[in-house]
């Protein structure tokens, strides 16, 4: 377990997350700019189990988080997280908080798959929150950044036709809301809510990280080029590097 202040800790993460965002645009040739490569990457950078003891606050944290998919995903989003408050005394606080991440569409500039009727059937979760994958301009306007902002549901559904200078305006930094939901703040805390999470969250946990394929062969065998597939070839070492100039 880890011990930051809240400060260190929000500023380590909006680094972390902003670079992940920024390589998925880079790479954007390859199919880096999507949506669940993007939550991939941002998940990646936060972590999907972790703890931290806060420097300022009477008690530690731990979150979970994964990419939902299938039903659940349709019911609540694409991001979940559990966070698991505990006191020095022994008390514990359970909530849980979804996001549905939409990323801007780079021709149009607008976030064209905010749906009305898909953020309606969310809404109503308390806690919930549209999620934007967005570019900025860095602080010398010579470069472009990724960038993550959020705003709650009903004002994401509310704004829905708007452009991002609209939502921007209207959004906070996702690492500033990811924060509060550490400490307590903007959380569903129904225990039911808790029990759905845990069910997909342990299944994926279960899934094996690997596989390994093997196959058997006479101990004898010679691999000799008469016994090679036709269009054999001996593999070599020579690797090529791509580079992708991002041009906004």
């Amino acid at each position: 377990m880890v011990e930051w202040s809240q400060r260190e800790w929000g500023r380590a993460m909006q680094d972390a997350v902003r670079d992940a965002i920024t390589d998925c645009v880079m790479g954007r040739v390859s199919g880096g700019w999507q949506e669940n490569t993007i939550t991939h990457k941002v998940l990646q950078a936060l972590g999907t189990s972790e703890e931290v003891q806060w420097k300022e606050r009477p008690f530690r944290c731990a979150w979970k988080a994964f990419k939902a998919s299938g039903r659940f995903e349709t019911a609540n989003g694409d991001i979940a997280i559990k966070v698991t408050l505990r006191a020095a005394q022994g008390g514990t606080v359970v909530g849980t908080k979804y996001f549905e991440a939409k990323k801007l569409v780079l021709e149009t500039g607008r976030y064209d798959a905010i749906d009305p009727a898909q953020l309606a059937r969310m809404r109503h979760i308390p806690g919930h929150e549209v999620l934007l994958y967005a570019l900025r301009r860095n602080q010398s306007k010579s470069t472009i950044v990724g960038d993550a902002l959020c705003l709650p549901t009903p004002i994401a559904a509310m704004l829905h036709g708007a452009g991002a200078r609209i939502l921007h305006p209207a959004a906070h930094h996702f690492i500033e809301v990811f924060a509060q939901a550490l400490l307590g703040r903007g959380l569903n805390f129904d225990p039911r809510q808790a029990t759905a999470f845990d069910k997909p969250f342990e299944s994926l946990e279960a899934t094996p990280s690997f596989l390994l394929e093997a196959s058997a062969a006479p101990v004898e065998l010679d691999l000799e080029p008469v016994q090679a597939p036709r269009g054999y070839e001996e593999l070599d070492d020579r690797g090529q590097e791509i580079a992708d100039d991002f041009t906004p």
